[in-house]
């Protein structure tokens, strides 16, 4: 999975010192802007404790109360399908909060907090995770090098000088060098090289239990009122996918979402969402299957008159951000939620 960029050191230490100082608090009252900050999360835990990948880790559940209680105090959270009425309206703090894949911790943990604060949130959902307890490749690649019993994996294609695991940061930068890689690779290339790692690496199976919501959970956040939107079946990267599999990865998700949800598929997320992870197919192929809003994962602010609603900027929240620079690119996303 894609690691979120970590907010600039520069950010983080100017959040620190305003916040201390108390002059973040005076700049959250200066006149309000014209856009929608829309928030990305993915999972909400402690990622110290996990085996699988730490960098889709957004906020552990202690510090997402922390994130939501301050949104509702300060902002206007809307729902993500009012995207583009509140972009043709005025001034104000208006928030849109997302999150990613479908994880089980955003059942546990999101929901109780989004509900006892009257918080709305939109849920993308890769459906064929939900349909099954196999791990996301990111999820994978960080069991298999993190659990590998042998110290070095032998050269492979696409890897040509195999990794080497012995040291204290080797296995944390052999699941660097094995994401990227696998996110350049065509699709079947990716999923063949995923396959010669379970067998070189020797890592013991899973145990789980599965890491994903079911799909009475995603019934209990649809029927909370929360908003829901598909992430595709299996989670590609949608550039490196053939026409037939763009075609069923969409569609087929889109199919699962009505045939479990009853929801039509209005609303979508790219898988990765960098501007290379998906292309033009894409998102045409999303216009016609009616959908309205899509996201991506780069970018971070709605600006009015500079928005395309297929490709929807976002501010990534990872587990490292701070409350203060949290409430510092809600008070001025314009210059601190741009990337």
């Amino acid at each position: 999975m894609i690691v979120p960029a970590p907010p600039s050191t520069r950010t983080t230490r100017a959040s620190g010192l305003l916040a201390a100082s108390g002059v973040l608090g005076l700049l959250e009252r200066v006149p309000a802007w014209r856009g929608v900050l829309v928030l990305n999360y993915h999972r909400i835990g402690d990622p110290a404790s996990s085996f699988l990948d730490h960098g889709v880790f957004s906020a552990t559940p202690e510090a997402f109360e922390a994130h939501v209680r301050h949104l509702a105090r300060r902002t206007q959270v809307i729902r993500l399908e009012d995207l583009p009425a509140c972009l043709a309206r005025g001034r104000g703090r208006r928030v849109a909060v997302t999150f990613d894949d479908g994880y089980r911790d955003n059942y546990e943990h999101a929901l109780p907090v989004l509900r006892r604060y009257g918080v709305h949130a939109t849920f993308f959902l890769t459906t064929g995770f939900l349909d099954g307890p196999a791990l996301a490749w990111w999820d994978e690649t960080a069991w298999i090098m993190r659990r590998a019993t042998v110290d070095q994996v032998p050269p492979l294609d696409h890897l040509p000088e195999g990794l080497d695991l012995r040291g204290p940061d080797a296995r944390e930068r052999a699941i660097e060098t094995i994401a990227e890689t696998y996110k350049r690779l065509p699709a079947e290339q990716a999923e063949a090289l995923m396959a010669r790692l379970r067998d070189r690496a020797r890592a013991p199976e899973h145990p789980g239990p599965s890491p994903w919501m079911s799909w009475d959970m995603a019934r209990e956040i649809r029927d909370a009122g929360m908003g829901i939107g598909g992430h595709t079946v299996h989670h590609p990267v949608l550039a490196n996918v053939d026409d037939a599999r763009l075609a069923s990865e969409l569609g087929g998700c889109a199919e699962r979402l009505r045939d479990e949800l009853g929801v039509d598929m209005r609303m979508f997320a790219y898988p990765v969402g960098r501007p290379e992870s998906y292309d033009a197919r894409a998102v045409e192929q999303l216009r016609a299957l009616g959908v309205r809003i899509a996201c991506a994962f780069h970018g971070g602010f709605a600006r009015p008159g500079h928005t395309d609603l297929l490709q929807v900027p976002r501010a990534t929240v990872s587990v490292d951000m701070s409350l203060a620079t949290l409430r510092l690119r809600a008070a001025l996303p314009q210059r601190f939620a741009t990337w």
